[in-house]
């Protein structure tokens, strides 16, 4: 259960700033990894379901202000 993520700034994103604050936000209860895949792009992979529609039902999200766009990715 994934999703990829990309912050729509021209600004640098730094990704440790960005994993700690969404992981803070979400607090997914079965657990996520968040890896950086380049180009302000971050890679979230859900353990559980539950969490992943719990994100997706609480977009739009914002870092610094700026729009995180994200696309789940399907089997």
């Amino acid at each position: 259960m994934c999703m990829v993520g990309r912050v729509l700034t021209d600004s640098v994103v730094h990704f440790s700033s960005i994993r700690n604050m969404l992981a803070n936000l979400w607090h997914p209860l079965g657990g996520i990894s968040i890896t950086d895949i380049g180009e302000k792009r971050v890679l979230f992979r859900f353990y559980n379901m539950i969490d992943l529609n719990r994100v997706i039902d609480g977009m739009p999200w914002f870092f610094n202000r700026h729009l995180i766009v994200f696309h789940k990715l399907e089997k």
